[in-house]
């Protein structure tokens, strides 16, 4: 059985829908703190990060319940995350890295003891 749109129609209206409402709370966020954003161009650049990544999953879920061939909806699905991909690489570089020691960094080294807590819930690994 191949792609056929009419058995994503739920998933997609749903994502659809928190997406929807995500970025609204996003655009009011926005709205009550718009000073500060303006002062920060680290902090703008997130928000329009944050909005990329929304607008990208109510892109998808437009994509996925519209009736066309499964190598259409492979391209487009490619296409889309190569563009919110360089859009989400350009934001980056362009709102930079904090010096500010208060901010979560990520990770840069896995020790094994981080290794066996991610394999552990994985069925057929070694540690489960």
């Amino acid at each position: 059985m191949g792609y056929m749109a009419s058995m994503w129609l739920g998933f997609g209206g749903a994502l659809a829908a928190v997406a929807g409402a995500l970025t609204g709370l996003l655009f009011v966020a926005l709205s009550v703190k718009g000073d500060v954003l303006s002062a920060s161009r680290n902090l703008s650049s997130r928000a329009a990060q944050t909005l990329v990544l929304f607008m990208a999953s109510v892109l998808i879920a437009l994509l996925l319940v519209a009736p066309q061939p499964a190598v259409a909806l492979g391209w487009e699905l490619l296409a889309l995350a190569v563009v919110s991909g360089i859009a989400l690489l350009i934001l980056d570089r362009r709102a930079g890295h904090s010096t500010d020691q208060g901010v979560a960094r990520y990770v840069e080294k896995f020790s094994p003891n981080m290794i066996t807590a991610l394999l552990v819930g994985v069925p057929g690994s070694p540690c489960s």
